[in-house]
This record gives C-alpha cells, structure tokens and sequence, in this order.
C-alpha cells in the first residue's frame, strides 16, 4: 500500500482520525466475534464509580455501563490470535508509520469493548485538549510531515 493522500493527512489533522474502509477480511470479523462470544465471561461492565461518561449524551439510561476486557491477548489460541493480527494490520501499518514515525507504540493494552443498547457510550479520548478545551501537553502527539 502507498503512503497517506493529501486528503487523508487533511482529514486526520482536522478530526485526529481516519475511517479506513474494508480492510479487515470478513473472516477475521468473524474469528473476532467468535472469540468474544467464547469468553464473555471475561467482560466486566463499567457500573457506579466505573462509569466514565463525562457528557450527557452519552450517559444512556444512566445505569448501564459497557462492558470492557483488556486481556485478549491472553486468551487461550485460538481466540487470542485474531486480536494480536489486529495490532499490525498490513494495510494499517503505512498510515501509522506516516502518522507517528517508524517505531510507533501502544500507550496502553487494547481493549474490547461492548455496548448495549441504552449503556453509557464511550468517545474518543486521548486528545490534547481536556474537558474544557485547554492544550494537554502531556497527552499530545506531535506529527510534522
């Protein structure tokens, strides 16, 4: 795959995201929901203090939390196998090696995430600004091309 249109780093400047479309195979979609569904049990949903929707628009019924696992990496084979694939997609690779230099890393373990209907929704975070707009040094990237 080439390197990131013009287009592309002008979207990813303006929203700190990009949508790449179909470039997970359907069969690993399903190696995915099928690892999940044979380790549910592993999933703690975010209740009381857990919850952290901060904007009203995404507190859903107020009670419901989402539910979250951090440790499918650790699952046993085959289940695990199709989250640790995710962490290097080929097709996803160039971006983040445009985006934030060879060598680029994770800032914390992935997680799955499952939202029912009416649970408190989850944005993206990790920004360089916090709640009230203001620059966040520490959380920030610096991306110069």
């Amino acid at each position: 795959m080439s390197g990131i249109t013009a287009q592309q780093r002008y979207l990813f400047d303006l929203r700190g995201f990009l949508i790449l479309r179909n470039i997970i195979p359907s069969s690993e979609i399903s190696a995915a929901s099928e690892a999940i569904s044979a380790n549910m049990a592993r999933f703690h949903e975010r209740t009381g203090g857990l919850r952290n929707s901060r904007l009203k628009e995404f507190e859903g019924d107020g009670v419901k939390g989402r539910l979250d696992c951090g440790n499918m990496l650790q699952w046993e084979k085959p289940h695990c196998e199709v989250f640790r694939r995710f962490l290097a997609i080929p097709h996803v690779v160039p971006f983040l090696n445009e985006l934030c230099g060879k060598g680029y890393r994770l800032d914390h373990l992935p997680l799955a995430i499952i939202q029912h209907q009416n649970a408190e929704g989850f944005d993206l975070h990790g920004g360089n600004v916090d709640e009230n707009g203001e620059w966040m040094t520490d959380l920030s990237y610096d991306c110069r091309y």
